[in-house]
This record gives C-alpha cells, sequence and structure tokens, in this order.
C-alpha cells in the first residue's frame, strides 16, 4: 500500500524552504525538543531548583554564572553570608575607584593563571561601564592599570579572551585590541611585553572591533561585517595579521563558542562558522545558521527592543550583552540564549561529527535566564535569584510545564497537485503526545482534530486518519510533567486520481 514514513530527523529545524517543498527529514517546527544521535526527536532537559537563593535576605544581589577553577561561581559586592545553593561559590569584589558605581551584571567569567578574572557591568544612573577584576589576593580586586581607562564607556560591551598566557580586550571605539604583560593580568604598560594590536589600521570598513575568539590557535577579531585573524606568539613583535574575511562578522561579544574546527557566533542575519568563511570567504547556504536565520533575526530585533535589562530596572539595556553562548560538551549542544521581558529563548545547536548530525532547536524557558555554566559534568541555569540543573530525571521547569511542539513540513508523496486519500498512521513513540494533521499550506491555522497516541501502534490495528488533501503535515505536541520521544511515523494513502 501507498505510503509516507517520517523516520529519520536529521535535517533538524530548516526553514530555507516553503513549507511544501522540504524533505521529509527536515522540521518545520522544533520547540523544546532536539534530535538524537540516532537521528530521533526526544524532549528536551528540564530544570530542578536547587535548595538556597543566590540574593542574600537583605537583597544583597549576585550576578553571573562561571566555572573558575572548576567550581561554580557567582560575584556580588556584598560580603554578607548566607546559604547560596550548593555547589556554589561567591567571590566578592573591592570597589571600584570612582564613587557611585554600583554592579549591575556579569559579562565575563575566566580562569586565568588559577585566578578568577571577572569583567562586571556597572551603572550609575542611567550611564554604563565596564570594570575588570582579578581575584589574585591582592588588596583590591579592580585592574587600574588598562590603557587610557579602565573601563569601557558607553554603550558598547568589551570584546574579552584569554590565550596565549595574556586576556585580550577590544578598546572601547574599537580601533585597538589591548592585550596584557604574558602571565599577568594586571600589567597592561611594560613594553615589548603588553601593548596592542591596531586592528582598524587593518580594516577598511568604519566599525570597530566588538568581539574576540579563538580560533584554530589564532586570535580572531570581529567587526560587524568582517573578521581579522591575528598570529599571536609569546614574543609581542612576532604579532601579526593573518588574514581578512569580509562578509562576516559579530557585534555580540559573548555568542562565540568554539567547537569542533568551528567558531560559532550571532551575527547580525544570523548565526554563522568562521570555519565556512575562512574557507569560501563567503557566506552561503551550507553555513551554520542559515535554516534558521528567518527565525532567528526576528528574535535579535526582540531581545534588542527590551529597554531595561532585569538586575537594573531604569538603566537603560545594552542589549547586545544579552546574547551569550555557551559549548556544552555534555549534551553535544551549541546553546546561545536570548532574554526576553520575562521568559528566554535559547537556540541550541546539536553537533556530532561522528553521528553526522548538526541540527537546530528551539528552546523556551519560563524565566529571564542570567547565567549558564557547568561544574563537574553537570549544565547550571541560573535566574537573578534561584540555581537550576539541568537533568533528565524532571520532565517540567521547576514545575512549569514544557511545552513540546514539533511540526514536520508538508509531504505530497512525490505526487503534487493530486488528492490522496490517508486513512491511517502508524507510530513509534516512547511516551505519549497528541498528534493533530495540517492539511492546507495557504492556511496553517487548518488541522485536524488532535489524537492521543501512545507508544508503538504497529502491532495493533493501524490509528485511522480522515484528511482528503494533496499533501498532508503532521503536528506533534505535549504539555505534561512526562517524557517524549518520536521515532517514527507512517501515513497510509490512496491515490484519488490517475498520475
Amino acid at each position: 500500500m501507498p505510503a509516507i514514513t517520517f523516520g529519520d530527523f536529521s535535517g533538524g529545524l530548516d526553514r530555507r524552504l516553503p513549507i511544501t517543498v522540504q524533505e521529509s527529514n527536515r522540521l518545520w517546527t522544533l520547540k523544546n525538543a532536539f534530535v538524537t544521535t540516532g537521528k530521533k526527536i526526544a524532549k528536551r532537559r528540564g530544570l530542578r531548583a536547587l535548595a538556597g537563593s543566590l540574593v542574600g535576605p537583605s537583597g544583597e544581589k549576585t550576578f553571573g554564572l562561571h566555572n573558575i577553577n572548576g567550581a561554580l561561581t557567582v560575584f556580588s559586592e556584598s560580603a554578607a553570608a548566607w546559604s547560596l545553593p550548593a555547589p556554589v561559590q561567591k567571590l566578592v569584589t573591592s570597589a571600584v575607584a570612582d564613587p557611585g558605581w554600583t554592579l549591575a551584571d556579569s559579562v565575563f567569567g575566566a580562569t586565568y593563571q588559577s585566578f578568577a578574572y571577572f569583567v562586571g557591568k556597572y551603572t550609575n544612573g542611567a550611564q554604563v561601564r565596564y570594570y575588570h577584576h582579578l581575584f589574585d589576593g591582592a588588596p583590591s580586586t579592580q585592574i587600574t592599570t588598562l590603557p587610557g581607562t579602565v573601563v569601557t564607556t558607553g554603550s558598547k560591551a568589551p570584546g574579552i579572551t584569554v590565550m596565549a598566557s595574556r586576556v585580550f580586550v577590544t578598546s572601547g571605539d574599537g580601533r585597538l585590541v589591548y592585550y596584557c604583560a604574558a602571565g599577568n593580568a594586571r600589567d597592561w604598560t611594560t613594553a615589548n611585553d603588553a601593548g596592542s594590536l591596531a586592528v582598524a589600521l587593518q580594516n577598511n570598513v568604519a566599525t570597530g572591533a566588538a568581539a574576540l575568539g579563538n580560533f584554530q590557535d589564532k586570535l580572531a577579531v570581529m567587526f560587524s561585517d568582517s573578521v581579522q585573524t591575528w598570529n599571536i606568539f609569546v614574543d609581542p613583535a612576532q604579532n601579526a595579521i593573518d588574514r581578512r574575511i569580509y562578509g562576516v562578522g559579530s557585534a555580540a561579544p559573548y555568542s562565540l563558542a568554539s567547537f569542533g574546527n568551528d567558531l560559532v557566533f550571532l551575527s547580525p542575519s544570523g548565526f554563522r562558522s568562521l570555519s565556512v568563511a575562512s574557507i569560501s570567504d563567503r557566506i552561503d547556504d551550507r553555513d551554520v545558521g542559515v535554516p534558521v536565520d528567518k527565525l532567528v533575526v526576528p528574535d535579535i530585533a526582540a531581545c534588542l527592543a527590551q529597554q531595561s535589562p532585569p538586575d537594573a530596572p531604569g538603566v537603560a539595556a545594552v542589549a547586545i550583552e544579552r546574547f551569550q553562548s555557551l559549548w556544552i560538551p555534555q549534551l553535544g549542544q551549541y546553546w546561545c540564549w536570548m532574554p526576553m521581558a520575562t521568559t528566554t529563548r535559547v537556540w541550541a545547536y546539536t553537533y556530532s561529527k561522528l553521528s553526522k548530525l548538526a541540527c537546530w532547536s528551539q528552546f523556551d524557558f519560563p524565566f529571564v535566564m542570567t547565567g549558564v555554566a557547568i561544574a563537574a559534568g553537570t549544565v547550571y541555569v541560573r535566574s537573578a535569584t534561584k540555581l537550576y540543573e539541568l537533568t533528565d530525571e524532571v520532565y517540567t521547569d521547576d514545575g512549569t510545564l514544557i511545552d513540546v511542539e514539533v511540526q514536520m513540513a508538508f509531504q505530497d508523496a512525490k505526487t503534487p497537485g493530486v488528492q490522496k486519500q490517508i486513512y491511517g498512521a502508524d507510530f513509534v513513540i516512547e511516551g505519549t503526545a497528541e498528534v493533530a494533521y495540517k492539511f492546507d499550506p495557504r492556511d496553517q491555522t487548518k488541522e485536524t482534530v488532535p489524537q492521543t497516541i501512545t507508544g508503538d501502534t504497529r502491532p495493533g490495528d493501524m490509528v485511522p486518519v480522515e484528511v482528503v488533501s494533496p499533501c498532508i503535515a503532521p503536528v506533534f505536541r505535549q504539555s505534561a510533567d512526562a517524557p517524549l520521544e518520536i521515532d517514527a511515523l507512517t501515513l497510509y494513502y490512496n491515490l484519488l486520481a490517475t498520475v
């Protein structure tokens, strides 16, 4: 009997082509689920809140969530002690030299020479600055020797990275990239050791350097519409530009993450991979983020439209900081999270070279996410007040149901324009889902009454379906405290015309 079979979802979420001409392995919607290395669809992990608070009893705030020397770390201006959630440690910053400035967020945290290196966003009324701190036991954590000023003033967050025993950071105007002395993040002035790269002199575009990353042992300096790669040496006199790449870049300094041979980042037109750009010197449909560009670009605009950051109401948001990312090896996923007004949208890219898998998913979390970090093999997520662990042992976000929606593209069994009577279906599902069918690609609000499907239906009678249409698009939904995996679906039909 003629049939349409969905059994390989390795294309993941893909909006490059119209919904009526997508292949059966590509998905039109993949919300709160991802493609596994077995090329099946599974519900994402849930969040479990941990005991304790990230806010002190008198309102003392903590910021960021970083792995420092293997320990989960937050930063605060308050030395007050309270019951923080295990396994979090708190590092207390010294007061900055300029009066009136208050810590409002963490934009960078890393281990440098076994010490915590921290860049905080500070506010003073509606003004914003960025101060650098090193927790090396000195009387003050503040670094005061960064050339010109210890801060980036205004609306531009600094790009920053660590490589070759040095910290690299963009200047406020983006014309220079400063670097500290080898092995000494407090020394930014010693001649022939600390110094700067004149990146603006190597560029023929008007924008300044915005983001820094490590790419195949080179320093990647990103402008909004171009990239420079630099060869960096222990002897800074040997530092030299490697190449320039035009047509791709990033203005989101904390969206960069390296994995495999790629440096993935958020550009104004969506996610891009430097590895593809450096080989081809152009962006095309082989690049990493093209399948979801049509979905990501509106999310960029929605995130940038936020007027106040959640940690400092009333302060003008430096919204480009809100795009932050992390490669999570335990999941084989790159996450870039975009905090909205009351929720967070995460774009997750599942990658496995061995399984030949490269798929995008959309995850939605029911609170404003302010940090993600990994410690001892566990993924942790924080809000302004709570710490959560991501786990496959729960199927909600701390009691909030996770709404899963998976929609296939319309399939016509290679007989477009020919009416078909779809009369039955077989499913292989772990768990329970509601299944409906869209039957008119011109009006996707039209769909059948959902059926509840549980488990493997193949040993019994086929599930009846009553649809007459040239094409059909199955939709799976679940909103329950329960697991879900979609392995296969077969639709049986009769042609109602001679082909």
